[in-house]
């Protein structure tokens, strides 16, 4: 092992498709998938070409795990899983959510007191979505929640609010939001922001079970047409 893990980072939950190599805290190396859900086709070419340019074989694999699309988190953990076997290197998981609340944190300007709030589409007006203060501490936890206009209103009265993910576009246009609302394009999940969080779960040996780990998919699997 090198003196700095080398970690490889897949995120799969979304539309976008990211994979990113860290040395340590350093990203080395990124790439993402062009155009929308183009997991399946994209991300065993793109890692395989990550991999070959960098020259880099990870100490251990990062898995985005979920809650967000099943085929995605179906696609990726498969991928983190065979190559995790055939190297003999960990497995860790970043709880999604949590990874947009910190790309929000690092997005929003500092304020004392900040609820962050990230939203993934789930369809119509329901999403998946958690509230974290701003020293990212689970305020609620993840839950499916079909929204309604004056849905935390709570923490809007109590300090500023910061909504952003997929879930956070379509909810602007039908909620009654104060002032205290603030809605920013960052915040998707991205590969390069795994960073942090995977580095620390490797620095403490907080690894999955391969045999068992599945990603958390929050519902059941429904096929539509």
């Amino acid at each position: 092992m090198s003196a700095f893990p080398h970690i490889l980072c897949l995120e799969t939950t979304g539309d976008r498709c990211t994979l990113a190599i860290s040395a340590g805290s350093n990203v080395m190396a990124q790439a993402e998938a062009p155009g929308t859900r183009a997991h399946a086709e994209a991300l065993a070419p793109l890692c395989d070409r990550l991999l070959r340019e960098t020259g880099i074989r990870p100490d251990a694999v990062a898995i985005s795990a979920g809650p967000g699309s099943y085929t995605g988190l179906r696609i990726g953990t498969s991928l983190a899983k065979g190559l995790c076997y055939a190297w003999q290197i960990p497995l860790i998981s970043v709880d999604t959510l949590a990874l947009m609340a910190g790309a929000m944190k690092q997005a929003s300007t500092a304020h004392d007191k900040l609820r962050l709030i990230p939203m993934i589409d789930a369809r119509r007006m329901e999403v998946y979505t958690a509230v974290y203060d701003e020293n990212l501490e689970c305020l609620e936890p993840v839950q499916a929640k079909i929204l309604v206009p004056d849905d935390f209103q709570a923490y809007l009265q109590e300090a500023w609010v910061v909504f952003a993910g997929s879930g956070a576009a379509k909810w602007k246009d039908h909620c009654n939001w104060s002032g205290n609302a603030v809605f920013i394009e960052t915040g998707d999940p991205l590969a390069w922001n795994m960073i942090a969080p995977a580095l620390q779960a490797f620095e403490s040996g907080k690894f999955e079970d391969l045999a068992y780990f599945e990603p958390f998919y929050l519902k059941p699997f429904m096929a539509t047409r």
